[in-house]
């Protein structure tokens, strides 16, 4: 029998990997979102980061989606879409992202601590004892 705390884990880490699609896909597709997002980094010349970022975000949320050494991909999914957040220029949106990215962290926060929860594919992954 499951017990509730790992089915929790698993939704805890689904959502987080919802929303590092959603971040991404609407960096992909900004006129799904609120307002245009603007890479920051034509400024800069560096004009293929950004949406090198945006394909990180996917690769980590489908390994999450999967189960695949979750906290690793927690942080890094946290990591990325902070990245993301700081590419939007409009102040409403920047704040829209920003609150979304809260949300992200809330979510992975029991990820961070317990791991990803039942059904993962590749659980306790790196955990050497087990």
């Amino acid at each position: 029998m499951l017990h509730a705390y790992p089915i929790f884990r698993a939704f805890c880490r689904c959502a987080v990997a919802a929303l590092l699609i959603k971040q991404a896909v609407l960096f992909f597709i900004p006129s799904l979102g609120p307002s245009t997002i603007t890479p920051l980094g034509e400024q800069f010349g560096l004009i293929l980061a950004p949406y090198l970022i945006a394909g990180l975000c996917l690769w980590a949320a489908s390994w999450l989606v999967l189960g695949i050494c979750s906290r690793i991909l927690a942080v890094w999914g946290l990591a990325l879409s902070f990245m993301l957040v700081m590419t939007t220029h409009d102040s409403a949106a920047f704040q829209w992202h920003l609150a979304e990215f809260a949300a992200a962290a809330l979510f992975a926060i029991p990820v961070l601590f317990r791991g990803g929860g039942a059904f993962a594919l590749h659980a306790r992954g790196w955990n050497l004892t087990a």
